[in-house]
């Protein structure tokens, strides 16, 4: 067979041959679906609770280098993040892909169970951090700096906050351009920088 691993289903073609098609007639809103499950039980149909970090399913795409086709060009990854318990299941996505020169995907985005998006870098110093906090009505944008810093944009109880824990804080216009604050009710310049 032409699997890069060994596998209980496959399907190779030439054509559309080769494509999958799960599709659902009723008269209602419910869909077609896939399932992908996992667990710790050493035999199939026991049930043994998996842990933090567990791989829960994953969709990986190779291509032939010439060679094989043994050469990933992506990957998104489902897993645990997070004690588990019954009924209680939290999860991560992971997006990655492949850099030139490189024959196996590199992290590039993370979305945890509580909504934080990471984007770049790696998953403990992304270039890029979105947090979420609906309790707190808050929601935070953190850009990491290769010198430290990490500048941060975020609201907080519709309030703009702009924050930089090493560091200055810049805001740049074109040349011989102003900078303008104004404000949102009655469109008045609070604060003009530069040219009037």
């Amino acid at each position: 067979t032409t699997a890069i691993i060994a596998s209980g289903f496959q399907i190779n073609g030439t054509s559309t041959d080769a494509y999958l098609q799960l599709g659902r007639w009723a008269a209602n809103s419910a869909n077609p679906g896939l399932i992908l499950s996992k667990s710790r039980g050493a035999a199939v149909g026991t049930n043994a609770i998996v842990q933090s970090g567990d791989n829960v399913g994953e969709i990986t795409w190779a291509a032939d280098d010439g060679v094989d086709v043994d050469s990933y060009v992506a990957r998104i990854q489902v897993q645990v993040d997070g004690t588990p318990a019954s009924n209680d299941m939290p999860g991560r996505m992971v997006f990655s892909v492949t850099a030139a020169g490189a024959s196996s995907p590199t992290e590039r985005m993370r979305i945890a169970s509580d909504g934080t998006t990471t984007l770049g870098g790696t998953s403990t110093a992304p270039a890029l951090r979105v947090i979420p906090d609906p309790t707190a009505n808050t929601r935070w944008v953190t850009i990491t700096g290769s010198n430290g810093g990490n500048p941060t944009i975020g609201t907080s109880g519709g309030d703009l906050n702009l924050s930089s824990n090493s560091g200055s804080i810049y805001a740049v216009g074109a040349a011989n351009q102003s900078i303008v604050i104004q404000s949102n009710t009655t469109g008045t310049s609070i604060l003009t920088l530069g040219n009037a």
